[in-house]
């Protein structure tokens, strides 16, 4: 019996978390010259992502309703191009979706391999917001998992700016303000 003692001792470490689950950690952060509101209306509008978003080039709610509402715990069908030239399908699962602030979504087996995909909204001002574009990965077989987090880094960027052009333009357009 005392053979059993460590093993069983080890066991019971990895299920209480007594070793670190492998992370990788993407932050990403824009300044948009628009108002909060206008800047959810863009992210939350995934029928038109295929108009701007370089990145996640096509989401869809997988639910049975009318076209462009979007619930917590949603299912999520997402298209991912990477600049690398990758190409990625997942399904995935609204995880927050407080209005006008946080919209996260995430999917996976949590411990195994998990994703959860962050957009945070502030306002700076009445015509200032800061998106933080984030995602944390883990699990025990993210170091099998070829991510690439260079090209997934790249990717927000790119989809950080195109955000950024299409908000302010509507924002412009909006306020009758001239293009700059």
């Amino acid at each position: 019996m005392k053979h059993l003692a460590l093993p069983l001792g080890l066991t019971g470490m990895l299920a209480l978390g007594g070793c670190a689950t492998p992370t990788t950690e993407i932050r990403t952060k824009t300044e948009i010259q628009a108002p909060v509101s206008v800047v959810w209306d863009v992210l939350r509008d995934f029928d038109r992502y295929p108009e701007w978003n370089p990145y996640h080039v096509k989401v869809s709610v997988l639910e049975d309703r009318d076209a462009g509402t979007l619930r917590l715990r949603d299912k999520i069908h997402v298209f991912i191009q990477k600049p690398d030239g990758h190409a990625l399908d997942l399904k995935a699962r609204i995880r927050v979706l407080d209005d006008g602030e946080r919209l996260y979504w995430g999917g996976g087996v949590k411990g195994v391999f998990h994703g959860e995909h962050r957009f945070v909204l502030t306002a700076l001002g009445p015509d200032r917001t800061r998106l933080d574009h984030d995602e944390d990965f883990s699990g025990f077989a993210l170091p099998f998992v070829p991510l690439g987090p260079e090209a997934i880094e790249r990717g927000y960027v790119l989809m950080n700016e195109a955000l950024k052009a299409r908000a302010e333009k509507i924002h412009r357009a909006r306020s009758g303000m001239a293009a700059n």
